[in-house]
């Protein structure tokens, strides 16, 4: 038996080449799942979209790139021969592990750590004991010791087919990973155009647990929110027990965007309590409550002081009704008027859009006969549409690109102009948009029309490709933003840095926006996608 072929498997279909296969696939397979009851399957679902993007990206997504061979493992870790050259098998993260021989030597690095990643060569999350852990840590240290004392080209071909298996068998392999990752310095290509599949896929994880201990800090602006919905258990529904729900909805938009595996380390009912209608209360809903409780008590003892009868109990008073928010079809609708103009429907958003999809779709939740509540539907919806903007950055095409810049730059003035440079600063570094910002008619009508465009183009749905976290800036760029910044060349590497005020951060990201719009024809393309 040999382990599953993910990513293929949980996509259903079979390895292809071709993108939008793979897209109406996943869009296909999100349909029938509820994001907010079965968490595992829907991070699964989208590690499985991910990691099938990048493999056509690497050109390994269908037969014509098999996983290593017996013969190869033997000339990688023995010495027997070089790994395989350009346009030769390597190693991929949907091909089968090869099973190691029956007859195997005790000494069979490779096939003995195959066998504890799939127990019988059948993929499993169920995490690695302690035995286990320390087994595959000493294995691996073998591993590495043998890459370390390869060939160049050999160390290639063994540092490839260890990211191939520790990825496909993620989350099982998680504890190990992280050792790999620090032992090839696998965390310096994040970014880099060539990043290899699976290595981009691990460092996305690590990125998700390092967000997590992040989150652990208590001066982190959403710890108390991370904190909360930890908690066993729905949240309580007395008004002076509430938490911050506009903290606690900012945190799980980003992870639900961002690091969707990372729900798993919070407690189901209590997220459910957040985000499920029943738990979308009036706040008034207390009050009117007490007022009936002591009209009925002060009726009661009137009539116990007196001489008449009591008589029958009041009814509850009409001004109070338990919210059931239910969306009309015309609603949805004008939700999607507003974030692009008529003639866009929820059928073609799945399609070419599914994560925003899923996205728009969960605020069906939240009872819109309420202003209040209606306008923080609308603020959740356009803050995940300025999410996907700005993310298609890393993969559209040139036009596109400089649109998407340009939105930045203005969303950016827009957002520093209401006095607000942390803001202004979160937005570039984490692409995390604050639904507190007022929304200014002219600048959605210009965004309407933005993302009309991207969608048509099929740019709202996440790419293979990675945004560049590096890029080198033309000394005439430079030159020109310290005279826009007002600062000198030591001052201008502090900020460039990220180690500048949180003014310093915004302004040095407007400087940057500004100078490559003025050119951005001459400016290199990874600046130009630099998140």
């Amino acid at each position: 038996m040999s382990a599953p072929r993910f990513p293929w498997d949980v996509l259903g279909i079979a390895p292809t080449d071709d993108r939008k296969a793979v897209r109406s696939a996943y869009a296909e397979r999100l349909k029938a799942i509820d994001p907010d009851q079965d968490i595992a399957g829907y991070s699964r679902l989208r590690d499985a979209r991910d990691e099938a993007l990048w493999l056509i990206r690497e050109g390994q997504a269908t037969g014509a790139h098999a996983a290593p061979s017996e013969s190869d493992l033997n000339d990688w870790f023995a010495g027997g021969g070089d790994a395989p050259g350009a346009g030769e098998a390597q190693p991929d993260a949907a091909a089968e592990p090869v099973p190691p021989p029956d007859n195997k030597p005790a000494d069979d690095k490779p096939g003995r750590f195959i066998e504890l990643l799939f127990p019988g060569h059948e993929f499993t999350p169920e995490p690695l004991t302690r035995e286990e852990y320390e087994a595959g840590a000493d294995l691996m240290r073998g591993i590495m010791a043998d890459a370390q004392a390869a060939t160049v080209d050999r160390q290639g071909g063994i540092e490839d087919w260890l990211a191939h298996y520790l990825a496909s068998s993620w989350p099982r392999s998680g504890p190990l990973v992280e050792d790999a990752v620090a032992a090839f310095g696998w965390d310096r290509d994040t970014g880099r155009i060539d990043e290899h599949a699976a290595v981009a896929f691990l460092n996305a994880r690590l990125n998700a647990l390092a967000f997590l201990r992040q989150l652990d800090q208590p001066d982190h602006e959403w710890h108390a929110a991370y904190v909360e919905l930890r908690k066993p258990g729905p949240r309580s529904r007395l008004p002076w027990k509430g938490a911050d729900i506009r903290r606690i909805t900012d945190l799980l938009v980003f992870i639900r965007e961002n690091y969707p595996e990372l729900e798993e380390y919070l407690d189901g009912p209590r997220v459910a309590s957040y985000t499920q209608p029943d738990e979308v209360e009036n706040p008034w809903k207390w009050v009117g409550i007490t007022v009936v409780v002591l009209i009925f008590v002060a009726r009661f003892m009137a009539s116990m002081a007196s001489d008449t009868p009591p008589g029958s109990t009041p009814p509850l008073p009409d001004y109070y009704a338990a919210a059931q928010p239910v969306w009309t079809t015309e609603q949805k609708q004008d939700l999607l008027d507003e974030l692009f103009g008529p003639g866009v429907d929820y059928g073609a958003l799945a399609h070419d859009a599914p994560d925003l999809y899923a996205s728009i779709g969960r605020l069906g939740a939240i009872d819109i006969t309420q202003d209040q509540f209606r306008d923080d539907a609308y603020g959740m919806a356009h803050n995940s549409l300025r999410l996907a903007i700005l993310r298609a950055a890393a993969h559209a095409p040139f036009e596109e690109l400089v649109a998407i810049r340009q939105y930045e730059l203005d969303l950016l003035r827009w957002v520093r102009a209401q006095g607000n440079s942390q803001d202004c600063r979160d937005i570039g570094r984490w692409l995390s948009y604050p639904q507190e910002i007022d929304r200014d008619a002219d600048f959605t009508a210009q965004e309407r029309v933005l993302a009309r465009r991207l969608l048509d183009a099929g740019l709202l749905e996440p790419d293979e490709t990675p945004s560049p976290t590096q890029a080198s800036i033309p000394g005439e760029v430079v030159q020109a933003m310290m005279n826009a910044l007002g600062v000198d060349r030591a001052r201008f590497d502090v900020i460039a840095a990220g180690n500048g005020s949180v003014s310093d951060s915004c302004n040095f990201r407007i400087a940057l926006l500004e100078e490559m719009l003025r050119r951005p024809g001459n400016m290199p393309p990874e600046l130009l996608r630099l998140r």
